[in-house]
């Protein structure tokens, strides 16, 4: 929704969430993203032209932002899941005759998950070191900002910038929050099932 308005309210409404300082700016043609245009943009081919690739840029951009972190959870998730399903088969498996032969089969599974979770854990190692420290940058960088804003005597205090920059640490705080739920419901798994 927050997209869609983003992108749509500069164009139909006039209504900019930043400010239209660019030369290459024109009050008719407003693009939603604020950029340097090497080219005219006054013609309606080069404008919707333009418009279309912003579009599909910043989908494009935000699939690829958020899919590692997606892929991440699944990933841990689903060795949780697995887990879990081992546990509850391991305790079935006293009532059954092929005794020997569901061991083998479960001891070999539960070696696929530990190798399977050493894979996860090299992949992703630098890439979510990287990201706690870019939100911890940003973060301190976000809340400098934001006292810096709100501690001012200016009467001018921009509102939407305000509400920017809540919204930016709150969206941060929430991707931390998914990556410690992911990564305590795999420590819990494994100490729960003793595996």
């Amino acid at each position: 929704m927050l997209v869609i308005y983003f992108f749509f309210c500069p164009i139909y409404f006039g209504i900019f969430m930043r400010t239209v300082n660019n030369i290459t700016d024109q009050d008719t043609k407003i693009l939603p993203l604020q950029t340097i245009y090497f080219y005219d943009i006054s013609t309606n081919n080069r404008y919707y032209f333009t418009l279309l690739n912003q579009i599909i840029s910043s989908v494009i951009s935000a699939t690829i932002y958020t899919g590692m972190d997606v892929l991440f959870g699944v990933f841990v998730l689903h060795v949780c899941c697995q887990l879990k399903i081992l546990a509850n088969n391991i305790e079935k498996m006293g009532d059954n005759n092929n005794f020997q032969y569901l061991l083998k089969i479960y001891i070999r599974k539960h070696y696929q998950l530990i190798r399977f979770a050493d894979q996860i854990e090299e992949v992703f190692n630098l890439m979510l070191l990287a990201v706690f420290a870019s939100v911890i940058i940003t973060l301190c960088v976000l809340e400098f900002s934001l006292i810096t804003v709100l501690s001012g005597n200016s009467a001018d205090i921009s509102m939407m910038h305000v509400i920017f920059d809540l919204q930016f640490m709150l969206t941060f705080i929430f991707l931390m929050f998914i990556y410690s739920w992911v990564g305590e419901s795999l420590v819990t798994q494994v100490i729960k099932h003793h595996l």
